[in-house]
């Protein structure tokens, strides 16, 4: 039986309007850092590519929020059947990738962890290597900092790939930081002293009065962390599953909701359009 008078449910309209401008302007916001960022990390190169530059990921994810939000926010506003419908497939899209990836994710965590210090391990090699280094320098940084680690695997990794932390002689002789590792690698990430990680390794061939500059293991182990960047983001992913997997589910769940409410309104108008006469009678043209 025909409803006469039927409108467009306005709670389910104006909250999936509201939702949608958020993810809009979050899109877009997110679209304008990637691309800034990615202007300013030319430096980046040689260690990221598309996959794993945290700046074209920015624009990946950004663009996508960007384009979906704009189907919702316009579709809900003008209830428009086209839009919705491209709305809710592509999240529905989207919805299959990310359980997709969190697969993946699971199924290849070894690769992916191998992955990540093979970009370590890079961004170490390359570390102050130029005067232009300064995005990758201060991402390596601030890895080591909020990770409190050291190195991809271990604080060696600074001497064995790191021109100015190399541990030979004549860099030695050359350079301060030789036998050494960056601030960042301190336990009190140089509050006190910007060198307590410099000469915390021995090199070839000390002499009675250079040993005097080499601090024993047990004091090495309370002035630097010892524990590599890839055991320690291992760590902090497993000791924040509960949090992770939380995060995740209710992003999953909002999105399922987003769903079925465009579902929910583009048969509520498809209804309204049976409803009146299709081409002359009231209405027809906003859902058109």
């Amino acid at each position: 039986m025909a409803r006469h008078g039927a409108e467009v449910s306005f709670c389910v309209k104006w909250t999936l309007f509201f939702f949608n401008l958020a993810v809009f302007i979050g899109g877009m916001i997110a679209l304008g850092v990637g691309i800034y960022g990615r202007l300013l990390q030319n430096d980046w190169d040689d260690v990221a590519n598309i996959s794993t530059d945290p700046a074209v990921l920015l624009i990946i994810g950004g663009a996508i929020c960007t384009l979906l939000g704009a189907f919702g926010t316009v579709g809900a506003l003008r209830e428009n059947v086209c839009l919705l419908k491209l709305y809710y497939y592509g999240i529905s899209i989207l919805i299959l990738l990310e359980i997709g990836a969190a697969v993946a994710a699971f199924v290849f965590q070894e690769q992916l962890r191998d992955t990540a210090g093979e970009k370590m391990l890079e961004g170490i090699r390359l570390y102050r290597t130029t005067n232009e280094q300064t995005n990758l320098d201060d991402a390596v940084q601030a890895v080591q900092e909020s990770l409190c680690c050291c190195g991809a695997t271990s604080p060696r990794d600074w001497i064995d790939n790191n021109l100015y932390h190399n541990c030979t002689r004549n860099t030695f002789r050359r350079v301060l930081s030789a036998c050494g590792v960056p601030p960042s690698c301190c336990q009190m990430h140089g509050e006190t002293n910007s060198q307590c990680g410099y000469v915390v390794f021995p090199f070839p061939g000390m002499t009675p009065d250079e040993q005097a500059l080499w601090p024993s293991i047990d004091i090495r182990d309370t002035l630097i962390y010892t524990q590599g960047c890839n055991d320690a983001l291992y760590n902090w992913i497993v000791g924040n599953y509960a949090v992770l997997g939380g995060v995740a589910a209710g992003i999953l769940v909002l999105q399922i909701i987003t769903v079925f409410m465009a579902i929910s309104m583009k048969d509520n108008i498809e209804y309204i359009l049976m409803e009146y006469d299709a081409t002359s009678g009231p209405n027809t043209k906003r859902y058109s």
